[in-house]
């Protein structure tokens, strides 16, 4: 016999047959009809609701699986509450006071690209200097750039000078 035929003896949807095969439910046997299968099938249905023990129930008050959605609800809300503690206790800043002082680093830091063109020029003079001259006085350069912000000294006043 096919699922559906016992799901139809039974009065019960094709996946519930299914899972009663998984846990168990006796099969009919080669001989047996459909009526007296349905009464051992029903007997077994019987026999697994009178099982020993408590049965779980969730926060919703169905039976079943454990949590639920109020389960998750409350989760949720003592999250939001212990972000918010820790806000409070100084533990946690904004986001986009970050982000702003990071842009703002990064402005710096641009501009004092910018110049250090203009401060090679100045440290050259108007000579015309070889390569290995211009090389070494942009590294002098990008370090000491370099060990002002490593410093926190890279500042508007400092870029500009």
């Amino acid at each position: 016999m096919t699922n559906a035929e016992l799901a139809k003896a039974l009065g019960v949807a094709v996946r519930t047959i299914e899972r009663y095969r998984s846990e168990g439910m006796p099969l009919p046997a080669a001989s047996e009809s459909l009526a007296d299968w349905r009464k051992r099938a029903n007997a077994w249905r019987r026999d697994r609701r009178r099982l020993p023990g408590p049965r779980k129930r969730n926060v919703d008050g169905a039976p079943g699986r454990e949590g639920g959605y109020l389960e998750e609800k409350r989760k949720l809300e003592c999250a939001k509450i212990e972000l918010e503690l820790a806000e409070l206790r100084g533990e946690l800043h904004s986001s986009k006071e970050c982000e702003a002082a990071d842009a703002k680093r990064w402005a710096m830091v641009l501009d004092a690209i910018k110049v250090a063109g203009n401060r090679l020029a100045r440290r050259c003079g108007n000579q015309d200097p070889s390569p290995e001259i211009l090389q070494q006085a942009f590294e002098e350069e990008v370090s000491a750039m370099l060990e002002a912000m490593k410093r926190g000294q890279l500042d508007q006043r400092r870029v500009r000078s």
